[in-house]
């Protein structure tokens, strides 16, 4: 499971419907990343962290984010 993710998400007020636009997969499959049934690979890492946190300098750590 992915804590710091799921509650950054929810400090933005994204939803994981919105979290799979933005990746371009269905909900099914973000649920799964976010219980962490299935890992997000390097381009849905990096994709997402820039959607998230676009040329914010205060952002946490890619390694914080996706720390299970």
């Amino acid at each position: 499971m992915y804590q710091n993710l799921q509650e950054t998400l929810v400090e933005n007020g994204v939803t994981p419907d919105d979290l799979a636009l933005a990746l371009g997969v269905s909900r099914k499959t973000i649920r799964n990343k976010l219980a962490g049934r299935f890992d997000f690979s390097w381009h849905e890492i990096v994709r997402l962290y820039a959607w998230l946190f676009p040329g914010d300098r205060d952002a946490p750590t890619i390694d914080w984010l996706f720390t299970r």
